[in-house]
């Protein structure tokens, strides 16, 4: 059989496959077994963060992770994690936790956009260009939903290449600058050697700035990620300054969420 399938040849398999309803109700708007294909794979895997529904006033804060990975590397150390950036998370979580229950500090309700996690495919078309014959799936209304909602952004994100993951960047252009519009963003940068992924920080200015959600002043990176925080996220001692850099940066997000929030509610 050739390597390349036919959409009829896929529509087959799928249905072998035990997703004949699925297919069915895909084709309930579409003629085309491609975009009912692309619908299916695009619902069928992945799940959707939600803040709660009463925030009690909190800002909603949502984490956007720039890692997917998911396996050890064959030529590094066996005492490195598949995913440096779960332990930079859990860091983070904790500090934010002390930092809701400090009456000088703004409050968050957190949810986490792991890209491995949501499991989107290959961006070939964001929300917004959905319409008329092929709605959107109901999977990325839900998350659009979930980004618009949000006061705040932090980017927890190492860098590849010199510059900012893929998956970061494939899950964050699934949805359209108006949905991020107006709103505050901080960036978190981790490597496991002396730069701290300092250049995906750099170039994740600019592209939050064209999304609307301008980034604060203050940014942080950790260089040597693994050997500053354990494997439970827990920073060493002798670390103690990483911490109060992140305060620094949380604190201008404060400022910043407070009063884009209190704008927006103005206008409404």
């Amino acid at each position: 059989m050739s390597a390349s399938w036919t959409d009829e040849q896929l529509l087959r398999c799928l249905k072998d496959h035990g997703v004949a309803e699925k297919m069915a109700n895909a084709m309930e708007t579409t003629s085309d077994p491609a975009i009912a294909i692309r619908r299916i794979l695009s619902e069928s895997s992945g799940s959707i963060p939600s803040f709660r529904a009463n925030s009690d006033g909190k800002f909603k804060l949502m984490i956007f992770l720039g890692s997917a990975r998911n396996h050890r590397t064959y030529w590094g150390p066996h005492s490195l994690p598949p995913r440096s950036g779960d332990r930079v998370l859990q860091w983070a979580q904790g500090l934010i936790e002390q930092r809701n229950a400090d009456d000088n500090c703004g409050t968050y309700d957190v949810v986490v956009m792991d890209p491995r996690e949501l499991d989107l495919p290959i961006l070939d078309q964001p929300t917004y260009y959905y319409g008329g014959p092929e709605p959107a799936p109901d999977k990325l209304v839900k998350l659009q939903a979930v980004v618009e909602a949000a006061d705040a952004y932090l980017i927890i994100t190492p860098e590849y290449n010199h510059t900012i993951p893929p998956a970061l960047k494939n899950t964050m252009d699934f949805f359209g600058c108006s949905k991020y519009a107006n709103k505050p963003s901080a960036v978190l940068t981790y490597s496991m050697t002396e730069w701290g992924g300092v250049r995906a920080g750099v170039a994740l200015r600019p592209m939050l700035g064209e999304l609307g959600c301008l980034m604060v002043s203050y940014s942080l990176a950790i260089p040597k990620v693994n050997q500053v925080l354990d494997e439970h996220g827990v920073l060493g001692d002798e670390h103690a300054e990483y911490g109060n850099k992140f305060g620094k940066m949380m604190g201008q997000l404060d400022w910043y969420a407070e009063r884009t929030r209190a704008h927006r509610d103005a206008s409404v």
